[in-house]
């Protein structure tokens, strides 16, 4: 009985910690910023987007980097104080066995399950009705923390493609290709052993999440319409009512791409 109460309390902790998670992660930081900063709603400017690019354009690139580490933080944070938690930090713990009432859940799988959480709370954040941004800053934190490496990787490429084409759309969606490809590469032939089967599944669920938010970004990179990095983006239409957007765009056409 004692055990059984224990993994309870420990299942609660940890359902606790996800909806934090979500909360933190759904808090629109380059939202937030245009209010306070410029008074302005930064979703009826720009690309519409709720993220560090369209803050940039539409107060001041000064902003960016504040708007860009606050959507980083909102996805590391609550994924490294959970592995702090458990004494996990870095990752070296990976046979720890958290919960005998989930007794496949480990560690790391807990600790990705936490930072989906956090990206969701971007991509769907409660406070704005579900429409969020498209979490490449937010997913970025996430993966920083459980696989560094890999990261490090994936951000190399995302500065390479960003400088030789200036599309940010074009350049978070070789990052996400290079994370997953670079996790499996870098713990092959163990990629989906316990040790690494969580990051190794996030990693490949952050691409194709990437790969969906960014598709009408994808389009426009076809037919040769999307804009680069350093062109002024077109103000939206104003009006009393925040513009409808689709679960998968948010930006406008022909607007720079942005994904931060």
């Amino acid at each position: 009985m004692a055990d059984i109460s224990a993994s309870l309390v420990s299942l609660g902790i940890w359902l606790a910690w996800m909806v934090g998670a979500y909360l933190l992660g759904a808090i629109p930081f380059g939202l937030l910023l245009g209010y306070v900063i410029a008074g302005v709603d930064i979703r009826r400017h720009g690309s519409g987007n709720i993220g560090a690019t369209n803050l940039g354009r539409v107060v001041g690139w000064k902003y960016f980097p504040l708007a860009l580490l606050l959507d980083f933080a909102k996805g590391a944070l609550p994924v490294a104080t959970w592995l702090m938690y458990h004494g996990a930090w870095p990752i070296t713990n990976y046979s720890v066995n958290l919960y005998t009432s989930v007794p496949a859940l480990g560690v790391p799988d807990t600790a990705a399950l936490i930072g989906l959480a956090a990206l969701a709370g971007h991509l769907w954040p409660i406070y704005l009705g579900f429409r969020g941004g498209k979490g490449v800053a937010t997913g970025a934190g996430v993966v920083s923390v459980l696989m560094p490496i890999p990261t490090a990787i994936a951000a190399m490429v995302w500065g390479i493609v960003a400088w030789m084409t200036r599309y940010v759309s074009l350049s978070s969606l070789a990052a996400a290709l290079t994370l997953a490809l670079a996790q499996i590469t870098y713990t092959w032939p163990a990629s989906f052993s316990p040790q690494h089967r969580a990051a190794t599944l996030l990693a490949l669920v952050g691409a194709a999440l990437v790969f969906w938010r960014h598709w009408e970004n994808i389009i426009r990179l076809w037919q040769g319409r999307e804009g680069k990095i350093g062109q002024k983006a077109p103000s939206a239409p104003a009006s009393s009512e925040t513009p409808a957007r689709s679960p998968n765009s948010d930006s406008q056409a022909a607007t720079p791409g942005e994904s931060p």
